[in-house]
């Protein structure tokens, strides 16, 4: 039925294209005929115009006709990304056609760097306000701070823009200068940057810190062009402090190359290990294998996954899982298990082609079920959460067609994410309501913002992010957080000394982000999160069993 339906389908889609590519040809064959008696020339014409209309694909011939003859003026361009988009619509989710401008900051971000003045943003009330500036880049050098909120682009006002509007006025070529104006947020004095643009690096892992004893922890947030150097020398950074346990943190991480991937399984897997192997109908098998790099060959490993790790993210941990290589901690991942081949266009725009599936060490593809198309497919996470799955790990079920198993007999299953070896539920009765209404308008990052602003003097002079925390403790953070509160119209109160906790850590790391980045905010953030602490947890009764053997 599926194949009758499916046929049914592309017949009423070639249908017209057919009667219309006929009608074309006689048209075209009454005027030669009009235009030459010989049967020579005729003979001839006939011949040259079948070959043409043979030689061509049925979507340039319609689009050829349109632009030679159709009656009212058309943006070609226009059609041509529509007709793309339709023949890649009933493919998989993953099979996308991607525009020039979009493709840009795509590749930017994946490449490692862009070229700009080198700040963090976000709209607030339809104004651009500085959120962090990258240390040593061009907008730092020229004063610029975060809570600046930035109300003109080279005397064009960008109050009320679009976040697309706004990066491709701010960014631009290394070396060319761009007119900044702000507005400061004390004094609401009106201030310009005259500010060179320049090459800004980007970073995909976050932050590497001991977090005690032997244990550290490395956040990834996507897998680009420059992750693996990136990742080589936090671990040696961390491996210089005595740490020899590693907490690699792939939530939220939606992937990116998987040859970056390869590169960082292949660091924790003795020499000829598996990592994965790919195929499809017109990709032959190949096995990738571990080359013996071995820099993290001797550390103890948990990996940190949730519902939005996926694609790259999932490639490390299943290839990590199935050698028995490392503990997975956290929540079902995201399921993607195709791979994407770019086809670049002169225009800037890019599609990317599903050629082939991807196979864990043990054979399993975890890729998700997509038969019931695209929007169905990414509410599947939404759906996780109402069948209970993201509190409850005994509501996912796996069919024993699916099940797999790992070398030391652990058993693993495909066909919809990596599933963790231990399970920690999301977060839903911990708080009272005031802390989700509180953290549903984002109040403690907006604190943060008016804090530092009234007390920057004081604050740019602390030297390191633990006298920060240190000072914010003791000089009232909580008592003005809760007056900001009041003045919010919440409807509810606060109930819980759990809430008072973790919002006062939240406040306070917020603050010190502004000063110290993420290397001051998540040592305070992940004293909280349940999944981190699940993860220090295991190494620490790891450690109690081998005491007692």
């Amino acid at each position: 039925m599926d194949n009758n339906r499916k046929r049914n389908k592309w017949l009423l889609i070639i249908e017209p294209l057919v009667i219309f590519f006929i009608f074309v040809a006689a048209f075209e064959l009454g005027k030669k005929v009009d235009q030459y008696n010989n049967s020579a020339s005729l003979t001839k014409e006939f011949t040259n115009l079948l070959y043409q209309y043979s030689s061509k694909n049925k979507i340039d011939e319609v689009l050829e006709a349109i632009k030679d003859k159709y009656v009212d003026s058309v943006n070609i361009d226009s059609l041509q990304e529509k007709a793309i988009q339709l023949l890649l619509k009933d493919l998989d989710p993953h099979s996308v056609y991607i525009p020039p401008v979009e493709a840009k900051a795509e590749n930017e971000e994946m490449s490692g760097n862009f070229e700009g003045i080198g700040i963090y943003f976000n709209v607030q009330n339809d104004t651009v306000v500085v959120v962090g500036v990258i240390p040593g880049g061009p907008s730092e050098k020229s004063g610029l701070l975060p809570g600046d909120k930035i109300i003109m682009v080279d005397d064009t006002s960008i109050v009320g823009k679009s976040t697309t509007e706004i990066m491709k006025r701010i960014k631009g070529p290394k070396g060319t200068k761009v007119k900044i104006t702000v507005i400061k947020p004390i004094t609401k004095d009106t201030v310009s940057y005259t500010i060179t643009r320049d090459v800004i690096p980007i970073k995909s892992v976050d932050v590497s810190f001991k977090v005690k004893d032997d244990i550290g922890y490395i956040k990834i947030s996507r897998f680009a062009q420059n992750t693996y150097s990136e990742f080589v020398k936090a671990v040696k950074k961390l491996h210089s402090q005595g740490v020899h346990k590693l907490i690699l943190d792939l939530r939220g991480n939606p992937g990116g190359y998987m040859q970056i991937a390869i590169k960082i399984a292949d660091e924790f897997l003795p020499e000829g290990k598996t990592i994965l192997y790919i195929k499809g109908l017109h990709q032959p098998k190949t096995v990738y294998r571990a080359t013996g790099h071995d820099l993290c060959i001797n550390d103890d490993v948990a990996v940190l996954i949730d519902e939005w790790s996926a694609s790259a993210s999932e490639i490390v941990a299943g290839a990590l899982q199935d050698n028995d290589r490392a503990v997975i901690i956290g929540r079902r991942s995201f399921g993607k298990g195709l791979v994407q081949e770019p086809m670049q266009f002169s225009d800037g725009s890019t599609v990317r082609l599903t050629i082939a599936r991807y196979y864990t060490p043990t054979g399993r593809c975890i890729q998700r079920n997509y038969n019931k198309g695209v929007e169905d497919y990414y509410k599947e996470i939404t759906k996780r959460y109402y069948d209970g799955e993201l509190v409850n790990k005994d509501s996912i079920h796996f069919p024993d067609s699916l099940k797999y198993t790992t070398p030391k007999g652990k058993v693993v299953y495909g066909g919809g994410g990596i599933m963790p070896d231990i399970f920690v539920p999301v977060d839903t009765n911990r708080y009272d309501d005031f802390y989700y209404e509180v953290m549903a308008k984002n109040m403690p990052y907006r604190f943060a913002f008016k804090f530092s602003n009234e007390h920057r003097e004081i604050l740019k002079n602390i030297s390191t992010p633990q006298k920060m925390y240190k000072w914010l403790m003791n000089h009232g953070i909580w008592e003005a957080f809760m007056n900001y509160a009041k003045k919010q119209n919440l409807k509810y109160k606060l109930q819980s000394d759990e809430t008072r906790k973790v919002l006062k850590d939240y406040v306070a790391a917020f603050i010190i982000r502004l000063y110290f980045g993420d290397d001051g905010f998540y040592p305070i953030y992940l004293k909280h999160d349940k999944v981190f602490l699940k993860a220090v947890e295991y190494f620490e009764k790891e450690d109690k069993k081998k005491t007692a053997a």
